[in-house]
């Protein structure tokens, strides 16, 4: 029994370390990032299906993702780069609330 609860504490302890690493790393990261011009896949170049620069994204520093791109079949997908996708959950919540995707196209007037 006390081997148990033994390992569960430190199983715990572990779990909780490893959660105030990742999130102190990717703030560390957040502070160093900027906004980067991307495309959303919305609007595209008729002649040759190239998607448009319309939105600036925040990217925290070396990390690239972005959850909504839609595609040249019409799919949406997600894309980025390994540190991307490992730091995801907390790149989608300081976008909610924090850096906001910018749009530089009125989505009204070109559709």
């Amino acid at each position: 029994m006390k081997d148990r609860r033994k390992l569960l504490r430190e199983s715990l302890i572990a779990a909780l370390v490893f959660f105030v690493s990742y999130v102190g790393i990717y703030i560390t990261l957040s502070c160093l990032g900027g906004y980067y011009f991307s495309q959303s896949g919305i609007y595209r170049y008729r002649s040759i299906g190239l998607s448009v620069s319309d939105i600036s994204i925040w990217n925290p520093k070396g990390c690239r993702f972005q959850a909504r791109f839609k595609n040249i079949r019409g799919e949406y997908v997600s894309r980025g780069n390994e540190l991307g996708y490992f730091f995801s959950p907390l790149i989608m919540i300081d976008r909610k609330w924090f850096h906001p995707t910018i749009n530089h196209f009125d989505s009204d007037e070109l559709k």
